[in-house]
């Protein structure tokens, strides 16, 4: 068997990239969904999990109001946003959530 597998080239490499920093990952080939489900997401289209975000928000910015972290969490998610963010064309610092 060949050792050319993305499992072995980039998931592997990323899980003991990651390890050091005190991640943790979760093996979800045989993932369930809905709100009881491995995620707590609908469908695997989602790629955001955010009841984990929701809770990450809420710890980071304990003083903010909920309406305030829902706010976030749908600027976040928002379409148009989402991806400036992850390929660093904007800094979450400048997300404004008085909008």
């Amino acid at each position: 068997m060949s050792n050319y597998s993305e499992t072995n080239l980039i998931e592997q490499s990323a899980i003991a990239l990651f390890q050091p920093l005190s991640y943790f990952h979760l093996d979800c080939v045989h993932e369930t969904f809905g709100d009881k489900g491995t995620l707590s997401r609908q469908t695997s289209s989602e790629v955001v999990l955010i009841p984990k975000l929701k809770d990450a928000l809420t710890k980071l910015s304990p003083s903010l109001p909920p309406e305030a972290i829902d706010l976030t969490i749908e600027e976040l998610t928002h379409d148009l946003l989402l991806p400036k963010l992850i390929n660093g064309e904007i800094d979450c610092r400048e997300v404004d959530i008085e909008k």
